[in-house]
């Protein structure tokens, strides 16, 4: 009696670890043959093996590449006003300088300093504008939308504080606007400057940015007070303006 125990348990462990192995194989299903066997081994307790569940198979995929949902994605945004956002791509461009535009980039650490110049502010601070679109994309391929531009970039006002937080908010201003609708200003004029009340009104040209015909440069992220200097001398002016990239 105690040996036909010993067998049994002895059958119970190798039946155990078959099944293991089972399992461990991603078998489907048990035979009949197997099932009787486990009945037998454990007391009439079937053991049900679980199914595999097929993965679903790339070749039956029907929706879209990333890339294509990518530009879907940029279209539904458009149309929606909610701006354009932004697609990761390997074709980086290099900052733009429009010709006669009176501005340059310096490198900075982690940033980039923009510096415009002009016969007087009013001229500085409107290439000031049109070299931070520059350096997110190139304008030699912004087309002038002149409804868009009428709705969108008419009367684009600005205050501050001081004169250093005037520039700040101008340029924030045609940030936000960028960052809110996908405008790209290829060209801005300031109408309106007045020093006393410390108040900008400004127009843009362009058109919403389209990543189908516009190439991709750097996003410009915020504005700062960073090493900001206006220097007004006679017949010229300079600003410099660091953003954070």
């Amino acid at each position: 009696m105690k040996t036909s125990q010993c067998d049994q348990s002895h059958s119970q462990r190798t039946q155990g670890r078959r099944a293991k192995r089972r399992i461990a194989r991603g078998s489907l299903k048990v035979t009949k043959g197997e099932n009787d066997e486990t009945n037998n081994a454990s007391g009439g307790n079937s053991v049900t093996l679980p199914k595999e569940t097929p993965l679903p198979s790339v070749a039956n995929h029907r929706g879209p590449s990333l890339e294509t949902q990518a530009k879907i994605d940029v279209a539904i945004a458009l149309r929606s006003g909610r701006g354009s956002p932004t697609l990761q791509t390997n074709q980086m461009i290099e900052p733009y300088i429009s010709p006669g535009g009176k501005y340059e980039y310096l490198d900075h650490t982690a940033d980039v300093q923009l510096h415009s110049w002009g016969s007087d502010l009013k001229e500085a601070l409107s290439h000031l504008a049109v070299s931070m679109f520059g350096y997110m994309t190139s304008l030699d391929k912004v087309d002038i939308d002149e409804r868009t531009s009428q709705e969108i970039a008419t009367g684009v006002q600005a205050r501050g504080g001081d004169l250093h937080r005037l520039v700040y908010s101008f340029l924030d201003e045609w940030l936000f606007l960028f960052h809110d609708t996908g405008f790209v200003a290829k060209e801005v004029q300031v109408v309106e400057l007045d020093i006393e009340r410390l108040f900008i009104s400004s127009n843009g040209r362009g058109e919403r940015l389209d990543l189908r015909k516009h190439p991709q440069g750097t996003e410009v992220k915020a504005i700062t007070y960073s090493n900001m200097q206006i220097v007004e001398e006679s017949g010229r002016c300079d600003v410099w303006v660091i953003v954070d990239i």
